[in-house]
């Protein structure tokens, strides 16, 4: 089943909702439980790139739903998801650090040591007469690993966000200066 279009954000998150094995998709909970998976050492501690992604996380856990997209080699992925989802840190793996929905439709894996920086924009829309607002997870060559965009209110018109979200988005752009650069692991 694809959908296509402006309105696909809305049959995507009535799909979900339908196979979800969730009661309700209006009230959802906060998963702010951090699972580390670990099987070398036990007294081992995530690095401190994936502590400040953590961070990061809970800080925009109140963004709502974020249209996430991935530009490969001949190829787009965008698919809907929010920083509010249960994360899961595997060290053994590498880093991996794993942003997770309670149905598993949604699973987001960043390699924490590849990533520098996170950056926030305002930018005009590339059709209609709206802002859109775009957080990029970036690479230390300044390559994009994810973007994520403000969803719109899928109901209304775009540019049209549900209540709340611009202002908490422009806070953390303005808290950070546009961006928040990462420590070394």
């Amino acid at each position: 089943m694809a959908f296509v279009g402006l309105g696909g954000a809305l049959r995507f998150e009535k799909a979900r909702c339908e196979i979800s094995s969730r009661s309700t998709c209006r009230s959802r909970p906060r998963y702010s439980r951090v699972v580390v998976s670990q099987t070398e050492s036990a007294d081992s501690e995530p690095t401190p790139k994936a502590k400040r992604l953590i961070e990061f996380f809970d800080e925009a856990k109140d963004l709502g739903t974020i249209r996430f997209i991935n530009i490969g080699d001949g190829s787009v992925i965008e698919t809907l998801g929010r920083f509010d989802y249960s994360v899961k840190y595997n060290m053994v793996r590498g880093g991996l650090l794993s942003l997770i929905s309670p149905d598993s439709l949604f699973e987001l894996h960043l390699a924490t040591s590849k990533i520098d920086k996170i950056t926030f924009t305002k930018q005009p829309a590339k059709f209609g007469d709206h802002d859109i607002y775009v957080i990029r997870v970036k690479r230390d060559d300044d390559g994009i690993m994810i973007s994520g965009m403000l969803m719109w209110n899928p109901s209304e018109e775009p540019g049209t966000y549900f209540p709340g979200t611009v202002d908490k988005f422009v806070g953390l752009m303005e808290k950070y200066n546009g961006e928040i650069v990462f420590p070394s692991d």
